[in-house]
């Protein structure tokens, strides 16, 4: 079974930087494989098990397989006291990344609190702009939109890896609000080239 040793290689922080956040990450979620495919694992192992003990009842199999089977046991064995220790090694990292990452967070929505304030005072609110340079200054708005969306895609994933899915929604809500006023804006603007 591939997936035996890799899921023991990724959960291995040895030789690791636990302090980079995707490292802790991949290691966590190759931690909570173990545990989530453990039962489906233990009955594919036992499936094979008794597949082999009744061939070998009836003179097919050979002990060479009994005995990679019997290897295999003992893999998992070993890999779910791997995931037991790191989880217990990297729990207070796990717990401080989760401090970190909710604070980071609601920087953010803060952030996007005062660029939502500080864009109702842009040019293109205002009709003495001109339809050219406020079309100009919506097309700037919606760049910084993207980097704005992208760094709330990225804090999405880590609150999710660090069990705190919800935390980001405020953001989200709030990334909604700009997109909405500048496509208001755009269509007014359009509206007014219309006229």
């Amino acid at each position: 079974m591939g997936f035996i040793k890799e899921t023991q290689q990724g959960a291995n922080p040895k030789d690791k930087d636990l302090t980079d956040v995707k490292t802790l990450i991949n290691v966590k979620a190759n931690v909570e494989t173990v545990y989530t495919k453990n039962d489906e694992t233990i009955l594919l192992l036992d499936q094979l098990d008794e597949s082999l003990k009744f061939l070998q009842s009836h003179g097919i199999s050979k002990d060479k397989e009994m005995k990679q089977t019997s290897k295999l046991f003992s893999e998992w064995t070993g890999l779910k006291k791997l995931a037991k220790d790191v989880k217990k090694e990297i729990a207070p990292l796990c717990d401080a990344e989760s401090k970190r990452n909710m604070a980071v967070i609601t920087r953010h929505e803060e952030d996007l609190k005062q660029y939502i304030a500080a864009m109702k005072k842009r040019d293109f609110y205002r009709y003495d702009t001109g339809r050219d340079t406020a079309l100009h200054s919506l097309e700037n708005v919606n760049g910084e939109i993207e980097e704005r969306i992208a760094k709330t895609s990225e804090l999405r994933y880590n609150a999710e890896k660090f069990e705190h899915p919800t935390a980001i929604e405020a953001s989200e809500v709030k990334i909604k609000e700009i997109q909405n006023e500048v496509a208001l804006m755009q269509g007014l603007w359009d509206h007014i080239a219309e006229c």
